[in-house]
């Protein structure tokens, strides 16, 4: 499941090679703030893997190399109604 974005989008992120307290807090942030984007660490640890790989449809995540492609889709969405995607650094 990938959400949408909108005219501004904030992300949650995590430390590198993260395990289970790191996505639980990626988690419980986006229940929080369910309009940010929880993204994920480019490298989770192993057993995070595995287990991303087994439940990764239940779960509201992208993938890091995804948010640019987010961001230029929301880009065209947005063009047809008039609005603006700022980037924030």
């Amino acid at each position: 499941m990938v959400p949408k974005l909108k005219s501004e989008a904030s992300v949650i992120l995590t430390h590198e090679h993260t395990d289970f307290d790191g996505l639980a807090s990626l988690l419980a942030a986006h229940k929080l703030y369910p309009h940010a984007i929880p993204v994920l660490p480019q490298q989770p640890n192993r057993n995070l893997r595995a287990f991303l790989a087994l439940y990764w449809d239940e779960l509201p995540f992208v993938r890091r190399e995804e948010v640019g492609r987010l961001a230029d889709e929301a880009q065209r969405q947005l063009a047809d109604e008039d609005l603006e995607v700022r980037y924030v650094a």
